[in-house]
C-alpha cells in the first residue's frame, strides 16, 4: 500500500469532513467521509495494514473531535475513535470475502456494518469513562441514548454517500498500489 497516498487522502477526509460539515449537514446530522475512506482502505488493503490505517484516521477523529470533560475546556480523549476504527477494519477484513468489489451497494452495507461497530464502540467507551470505576466524568451533556440516535441518522446519512463516494475511491486504486490477494498469496508460496 502506498501510504503517502493513504496519508494525504486521511487528511483530505478529515479536513473535508470538518470544512464542509455546514455545507452537507442536514439539520444535526453531517455524514462521515473519514468511515468511507476506512471502508474503502479495509476492503481493499493488505490485512496486515489495515489496523495502522483504522489507527491512524481514528487518531484523526480523536483530534478533531474533542470534548469537553474538565473545567469546560474542550480536550482530545485519545482512544474512542482509534479503538471504534480497529472494530470497523476487523468488521471489513471479516466481511470482505463475502462481498463483491465491484458492487456500490455492497461497498454501501459495509460501511453500514462498519459504522455500526465504530460507533457502538465510540460510544461505550465515552460512556465508560464516566462510571465510577474510572476517575472522570463523561462530557458535559453526553446522553447516551441521544448520542446512539444522532449517531445512527449520521450513518443513514453516510451510507447514502458511501456507493457513490466508494466508485470515486475504487478509480483511485491504481494509486494506492494495493497488492492484491493473488499476489500476497504467491509471495507468501516464494518464501516457503
Amino acid at each position: 500500500m502506498n501510504w503517502l497516498v493513504f496519508l494525504l487522502a486521511a487528511y483530505l477526509s478529515l479536513v473535508l469532513e470538518a470544512g464542509l460539515d455546514g455545507l452537507l449537514q442536514v439539520g444535526a446530522t453531517v455524514p462521515s467521509l473519514t468511515l468511507v475512506l476506512a471502508v474503502h482502505v479495509a476492503w481493499s488493503a493488505p490485512r496486515s495494514g489495515v489496523p495502522w490505517a483504522m489507527l491512524v484516521l481514528g487518531f484523526g477523529q480523536d483530534m478533531a473531535h474533542p470534548l469537553r470533560v474538565w473545567s469546560g475546556e474542550d480536550l482530545p480523549l485519545l482512544g474512542p475513535w482509534c479503538l471504534g476504527y480497529l472494530a470497523a477494519g476487523y468488521v471489513c477484513l471479516q466481511l470482505r470475502p463475502q462481498l463483491r468489489r465491484s458492487s456500490p451497494l455492497a461497498f454501501a452495507m459495509m460501511t453500514l456494518a462498519a459504522g455500526v461497530f465504530m460507533h457502538l464502540v465510540v460510544v461505550a467507551l465515552i460512556t465508560a469513562r464516566g462510571l465510577p470505576v474510572p476517575t472522570g466524568d463523561p462530557p458535559e451533556g453526553w446522553i447516551v441514548a441521544d448520542e446512539l440516535v444522532a449517531r445512527f441518522l449520521a450513518l443513514v446519512y453516510t451510507i447514502l454517500l458511501a456507493a457513490p463516494l466508494g466508485v470515486v475511491w475504487e478509480r483511485t486504486t491504481p494509486l494506492w498500489r494495493f497488492a492484491s490477494a493473488k499476489h500476497a498469496t504467491a509471495r507468501l508460496h516464494r518464501m516457503d
